[in-house]
């Protein structure tokens, strides 16, 4: 399993104006293993990201993503994800934050090829759904209460799997 891996990127950043900043981030992910060279890989990894400062109040944030990660599971070589994130960050007052987030994602488990499934699939897809909302008071430097949650939906096509969870956590 021992492998090099190496990116070749461009990074970007545009500062449109005081209250609109995009970013970019392009690059080549090039995988070659020690001895199982079928599991070499070149993956393309897209980011953009779009942040606009509606006051000094309310921050809104946009992801559009096409990238390539590696994942625990022995069964898959590479997972690539394609999707969009909104993030909204309202400052409510000195201290306290409210903010909300969505995500849809798309991702395509690349499985290792010795290990192909019965019905020849060399890949699992999976599409998920995601909405948060959390909050946050500071009571004082160093002591803040935080409250976070949110819902997540999993479709897996392949073996019919679907998922649901929802998550609270106080601290």
């Amino acid at each position: 399993k021992k492998y090099k891996e190496t990116e070749l990127y461009l990074d970007g950043e545009w500062r449109y104006s005081i209250k609109t900043i995009t970013s970019a981030h392009l690059g080549l992910i090039r995988r070659r293993y020690d001895v199982l060279h079928e599991r070499d890989t070149r993956l393309f990894n897209a980011i953009w990201r779009g942040t606009y400062h509606y006051s000094t109040m309310l921050r809104l944030d946009l992801q559009l993503f096409d990238r390539p990660f590696t994942i625990v599971d022995p069964s898959i070589l590479y997972v690539v994800s394609k999707g969009a994130r909104v993030d909204a960050l309202w400052k409510w007052s000195d201290k306290t934050n409210v903010n909300f987030s969505a995500l849809l994602q798309n991702s395509d488990q690349e499985l290792i090829p010795r290990l192909v499934r019965p019905d020849n699939n060399s890949s699992r897809k999976e599409k998920l759904q995601r909405i948060g909302i959390g909050a946050s008071y500071q009571f004082e430097r160093g002591f803040r209460l935080l409250f976070d949650s949110f819902y997540e939906k999993t479709d897996r096509a392949a073996d019919d799997i679907k998922l649901r969870q929802g998550v609270v956590r106080l601290g």
